[in-house]
């Protein structure tokens, strides 16, 4: 099924979930903590630039480079 399809029947409210893999679906833990960062406009400008690249959200990208980054850091 084409996007545009598949879209049109959410659109007009018809049932999609025989078109979707409910086998990977993840419940997203609304407990987890959050943070806010705050960038300049420039940082923030790259960033997109960076997400559009990648095809990946800014916080989806932030988050792989932390946790890249701790996991090569030395332990305590």
């Amino acid at each position: 099924m084409k996007a545009e399809e598949f879209d049109r029947k959410f659109d007009e409210g018809e049932s999609i979930l025989e078109y979707l893999d409910l086998s990977q679906i993840q419940r997203f833990d609304q407990d987890e903590p959050t943070i806010t960062l705050a960038f300049s406009a420039q940082i923030m400008a790259a960033l997109s630039q960076e997400s559009q690249r990648r095809n990946l959200p800014i916080a989806t990208m932030l988050q792989d480079w932390v946790e890249e980054r701790l996991s090569a850091a030395p332990s305590p």
